[in-house]
């Protein structure tokens, strides 16, 4: 309950600005799932949870970037195991 307070409390003061909902969304979820697993829970606006945030999100940038290598790499296979097997005479 302590993030929908904190979050709704957040929304509040930002009545007629622009607001990016995505990383207050983020910051709500992270920190449920950090209280979840360690008992602490961090304001919004702490430094350590906006690291925390980051840090996921490069390792999320990481992770899709191996699977497009991977897919890259699958798709070359793919690619070569569909040629005609009399293409493969020319290869020396």
């Amino acid at each position: 309950m302590d993030e929908v307070n904190e979050f709704s409390d957040w929304l509040r003061r930002q009545k007629g600005q622009s607001v990016s909902l995505q990383e207050r969304f983020a910051l709500a979820v992270v920190n449920s799932l950090w209280k979840i697993l360690s008992g602490e829970r961090f304001d919004h606006d702490d430094a350590q949870l906006h690291k925390i945030l980051v840090d996921l999100h490069t390792l999320g940038k990481t992770n899709n970037l191996i699977k497009l290598q991977l897919a890259n790499k699958i798709s070359i296979i793919y690619f070569i195991l569909d040629l005609p097997m009399h293409s493969l005479d020319l290869i020396p």
